[in-house]
């Protein structure tokens, strides 16, 4: 498959650089974090679908990532409402343009816990 194509051979290539010039050396790690980041990313898409689709068919939708969430950390705080984030920064299109070190702590302290909701 890659052989037939070089673009995206390239891609990989260039992706696993990025992954082995920030520490992951494991080919098994680094497939685990692509595979998570592609889940994120067609979570995304098949929500924004849903949307477009509910209102051209105009049915109801509510998106998962309508309103606020309350990260587990501050659950059991006093006034946890006030820790409480939208939503819509849990989205790859949202989070994908982070910095890298930034998107990994968003990811790791938002977006997965979110995700196993």
């Amino acid at each position: 498959m890659l052989l037939n194509n070089p673009e995206l051979k390239s891609k990989i290539d260039q992706l696993w650089n990025k992954f082995w010039s920030g520490g992951i050396s494991n080919p098994l790690t680094a497939i685990e974090q692509i595979t998570y980041l592609l889940f994120m990313k067609r979570f995304d898409e098949l929500d924004q679908k849903r949307q477009v689709d509910a209102e051209w068919t105009g049915e109801n939708y509510i998106s998962k990532f309508t309103g606020t969430w309350i990260p587990p950390e501050y659950r059991s705080q006093p006034e946890p409402e006030k820790f409480a984030i939208d939503k819509r920064s849990l989205r790859w299109s949202e989070f994908k343009r982070m910095q890298a070190e930034e998107m990994l702590q968003h990811v790791q302290g938002k977006v997965f816990p979110f995700s196993r909701t």
